[in-house]
């Protein structure tokens, strides 16, 4: 995944700003990420529990 966008400032951004700015967006990336992956893991884990126990 790509991080794809476009800024508008009213101050022209100095670099360490945009070093923050771009650790905050892959903090966040990273974050939504981990999430998705422990969702698809409990899905798995519950389509797992579900399937044996029926048998």
């Amino acid at each position: 995944e790509n991080i794809k966008g476009e800024v508008t400032s009213s101050e022209p951004a100095t670099l360490s700003k945009a070093v923050r700015m771009a650790h905050t967006l892959i903090k966040q990336k990273v974050k939504a990420k981990a999430e998705r992956e422990a969702d698809n893991k409990k899905r798995k884990w519950e389509n797992f529990q579900g399937g044996s126990s029926s048998g």
